[in-house]
């Protein structure tokens, strides 16, 4: 895939990831919340009051081959401890 084809679906993506942050917003915590007292050495107190942790069951992955991006099928089968979207961390639970 050509990066003219990844940008044209970049709304797509967008789209998904603005969704599922819409679907978990009500079980996001400040970051500040979990107490990691070596962050604010390297992170501003704005900036770590503004990120935002969702723990879950399951990382969200994009699905990228349903939006039409091919190559991507390992990524999407992956089980990952944690991935960010935009100021929001998922994090697997435990």
């Amino acid at each position: 895939m050509n990066p003219k084809e990844l940008l044209e679906k970049l709304p797509l993506v967008q789209g998904w990831i603005d969704r599922t942050l819409a679907e978990h917003s009500n079980r996001a915590r400040p970051v500040t919340s979990y107490r990691f007292p070596r962050l604010g050495a390297f992170y501003s107190n704005e900036f770590l009051m503004a990120a935002k942790v969702v723990e879950v069951e399951r990382v969200p992955v994009p699905p990228l081959s349903a939006l039409g991006l091919t190559g991507f099928g390992e990524f999407e089968g992956g089980n990952y401890a944690g991935i960010t979207f935009l100021d929001t961390y998922f994090v697997q639970s435990g």
